[in-house]
């Protein structure tokens, strides 16, 4: 074989013509080929899921919007970095509130712990004080040195733990938590391990540091001030205004006022039927069974020559019995009733220590008038326990409704007690400018409205045997098609309606409670039933088609046109009204 230089080689495998040419004519396919390779292969586990973990922290920083699925993958990444699946990982932020530091419940071991808040304090302070971890090798080893721990791990199958405390900017803003159900896999190796993430940790504790305030700051927001997330664009405007009128001039010139044009009225209420009535039944009763230890205990006392304390009581005797009939008891009365109560329960308070031999008798009459667990005012208890468990259901599902009605479009929502709940919720496109509102939004809002109304009149009566006094709802709508305008009143640090036509709307509202039928003595609203008051035919026509729909879904029955009476300065109200199907 003649010598093949590289040069000749060059020439003929950078031809490409010649390489296909020998391609046809010699086949790779005909050849066979003998070698080996060698592979060398590292462990990179560890660094790789640092490396992935840092990323991903990081990248939560910038975005908090996928917190619970970040924190389920960096919990598998880190269980990766430990070497064992074994291992349980838990994250607490806390912040510090009113001098003390604040963890959320259900967070790590510690968050859902059976710790009392002091305990909790006293574990924090812990790594405030020392900044060092917390380990525990086997919880069942005697002689361990944390009484704390191991009431955070009684009750669970785990054995050690492993507690790091996490600063930030030399603050404690948080704990991880190492678990495990055998011992020995916390070593301090592992640890160590968990010390080379402290930035990221750190960083991450700084995210859910925020966002826990920032709940706490939406809690107050949404529940106790007027500056809901819906409207406090407009609060910053007109903030920023005054601050820069007063960096120009020195004091505010020009007053801004807060107002949203052209919204679109929701108004609800839900009352609890007779409940007036049902509470003096309820102090009536109570009255009488005082009335009985008053007659006892004057009986008893008699023996002691006390003519003062048998005037007193007897004046007491004389007033209950004039106030037994059935009539509305009023605030005066009931006043009246306090005050000799707070004179006699004085006068016996006194009379015990100064006469021991008097102390069984006044005592037990004392006892029984005690409003928190005395006999005496039984009844009332259980119709305020009662009225506290039905607002309360009341008021989770109006809660619920405004939720439901935010994410169909920005809202401000108002609610207050009376002796159920009413609502108003105003939405229209000045309340987000940015966002287009349209007629298909207002029948969705429509929808979620009936739908909650109908909720809370169906938990009502699902309620009624866990009441010890049975309390019913009625459910009412009142439907205002035009749009109005709503104002903040600085002075009264509430939002109103403005001009002469919004203000026949308030007046409306207050007025139609309980109204009747027109030529009847029958209320519109009534427990297992929702009303719509409205005054234009107009106003009620996508309300009409939503009802029938639903009638014919079984979701309701019967739907009633009615004309209701003529209320002061109102005339020409109707309304429809539907029975809701409990089946």
């Amino acid at each position: 074989m003649p010598e093949i230089s590289e040069r000749m080689i060059t020439g003929i495998t950078e031809d490409d013509l010649f390489v296909r040419y020998m391609l046809r004519k010699l086949p790779l396919t005909g050849f066979r080929f003998r070698g080996f390779g060698t592979v060398t292969i590292v462990d990179v586990t560890q660094q790789q899921t640092m490396v992935y973990i840092k990323e991903r922290l990081w990248k939560l920083k910038d975005d908090v919007s996928c917190m619970a699925t970040a924190y389920e993958d960096l919990r598998l990444a880190i269980k990766s970095m430990l070497g064992s699946n074994k291992i349980e990982i838990g994250a607490m932020p806390f912040i510090i509130m009113n001098g003390r530091m604040v963890r959320k419940a259900g967070e790590g071991l510690v968050g859902g712990s059976t710790l009392s808040e002091q305990e909790v304090q006293t574990f924090f302070k812990a790594f405030e004080a020392g900044g060092k971890p917390v380990v525990v090798d086997d919880i069942n080893e005697t002689g361990t040195r944390f009484p704390l721990v191991e009431k955070i791990l009684s009750g669970t199958a785990y054995r050690t733990y492993a507690a790091m405390p996490v600063f930030y900017q030399q603050k404690v803003y948080g704990v991880v938590e190492l678990f495990a159900t055998e011992p020995g896999l916390i070593t301090a190796e592992r640890i160590k391990l968990m010390e080379r993430l402290y930035i990221e940790l750190a960083q991450l504790m700084k995210v859910g540091h925020e966002m826990f305030e920032n709940d706490i700051r939406a809690v107050i927001s949404d529940r106790f001030t007027v500056i809901q997330p819906s409207v406090a664009w407009k609060f910053d405007e007109v903030a920023l205004a005054y601050l820069q009128q007063q960096k120009v001039h020195g004091k505010v010139i020009q007053k801004e006022p807060i107002v949203f044009e052209s919204v679109y009225p929701f108004y609800g209420a839900v009352d609890i039927r007779n409940s007036s009535l049902i509470r003096n039944n309820a102090i009536r009763a109570d009255w009488q069974l005082q009335l009985q230890w008053l007659r006892k205990t004057a009986n008893e006392l008699a023996q002691f020559n006390l003519p003062y304390v048998q005037q007193l009581m007897q004046q007491q005797i004389e007033f209950l019995k004039d106030n037994n009939v059935d009539q509305p008891i009023s605030s005066e009365t009931i006043s009246t009733s306090n005050a000799l109560d707070k004179v006699l329960r004085k006068l016996l308070g006194a009379l015990r220590q100064e006469q021991p031999e008097t102390a069984t008798i006044c005592t037990a009459y004392l006892d029984a008038i005690d409003l928190t667990k005395g006999s005496c005012s039984i009844n009332r208890r259980n119709l305020d326990m009662s009225m506290q468990q039905t607002i309360a259901g009341i008021d989770t599902l109006l809660d619920e409704m405004n939720s439901r009605m935010q994410e169909v479009y920005p809202a401000y929502y108002n609610k207050f007690r009376t002796d159920g709940i009413e609502y108003d919720l105003y939405v229209g496109q000045s309340i987000s400018p940015q966002k287009p509102f349209s007629n298909d939004q207002l029948h969705e809002l429509h929808i979620i409205q009936l739908e909650y109304m109908r909720k809370v009149a169906l938990a009502n009566a699902a309620q009624q045997h866990a009441l010890l006094v049975p309390l019913h709802s009625t459910q009412l709508i009142f439907v205002n098609s035009d749009v109005i305008d709503i104002t903040f009143r600085e002075d009264e640090k509430r939002f109103d309606v403005e001009g002469a036509y919004n203000i026949r709307y308030q007046m409306i509202k207050k007025r139609m409670d309980k109204v009747h039928l027109r030529d009847s003595n029958e209320r519109l609203t009534q427990p297992g039933k929702i009303a719509i008051v409205y005054i234009n035919e107009t106003d009620v026509d996508d309300y009409k088609v939503l009802l029938e729909q639903q009638v014919k879904k079984g979701l309701f029955t019967n739907l009633e046109h009615l004309q209701l009476e003529d209320l002061q300065g109102i005339s020409g109200l109707k309304a429809l009204r539907v029975t809701i199907n409990e089946n």
